[in-house]
């Protein structure tokens, strides 16, 4: 609902906005980065996805993340989490969501979300459950990602957005690469089949020449 960056200045629903861009554009694919359980309900979102999703054609990808502690944490007056419970309630949304995408028919009650009868028609043409792009660091947010995601993002250091040079983050994407990896291979999951997503705006000082370093450096 609020970025930390544009907190001051003109910013619109990323839904409407996707719906928008969806009737306008052919091929490109359309996403969000990311939506958070902070202040969605899978079952809703779910229903917003698929509709994006058959206006598009096909071409959305879900970002998902577990949600971090500001302003959309708190202008819905939740109680704070701590951060195992942002992780658990992250599992649920996570597994949620993928169920009705997948099934359109849930029944489910958590500590965390009640889906009652929910029942919808899944992605237009029964095809493949629109890819997700799940947002971690951590352990449990890496096994998630090996479990649901065709997409792994990161920004590098979590939680720290201050501007740093490319040579600082590389060491930490190289090792969290690998951790991804070694979830993937827990998960029985050929590591190859995950695609990467790194965002370089929220850690390396906003670098127009970060693509061409990267590629230069990805061995």
């Amino acid at each position: 609902m609020m970025w930390r960056w544009l907190a001051d200045r003109r910013w619109y629903g990323s839904i409407p906005t996707l719906t928008a861009a969806a009737m306008v554009t052919h091929t490109i694919g359309l996403g969000m980065l990311v939506a958070t359980p902070n202040f969605r309900h899978p079952a809703v979102l779910a229903k917003d996805l698929v509709s994006v999703d058959d206006i598009a054609g096909g071409r959305l990808i879900c970002g998902l993340g577990a949600g971090a502690p500001g302003y959309d944490a708190k202008v819905l007056g939740g109680t704070p989490l701590r951060p195992r419970e942002r992780a658990d309630r992250f599992d649920v949304f996570v597994e949620l969501l993928d169920a009705v995408l997948v099934r359109g028919d849930v029944d489910a009650t958590s500590p965390w979300y009640t889906a009652s009868g929910v029942a919808f028609h899944p992605r237009a043409g029964n095809g493949p459950r629109l890819p997700f792009a799940v947002a971690a660091t951590g352990p449990r947010g890496m096994a998630l990602t090996a479990r649901f995601g065709q997409y792994w993002i990161t920004s590098g250091p979590p939680a720290d957005f201050g501007m740093r040079q490319l040579r600082e983050v590389m060491p930490v994407l190289r090792e969290q690469m690998h951790r991804v990896d070694a979830a993937c291979e827990h998960a029985g999951r050929d590591p190859a089949t995950l695609r990467r997503l790194f965002v370089a705006d929220a850690a390396v000082g906003r670098d127009h020449q970060v693509a061409g370093r990267l590629r230069g450096r990805r061995r």
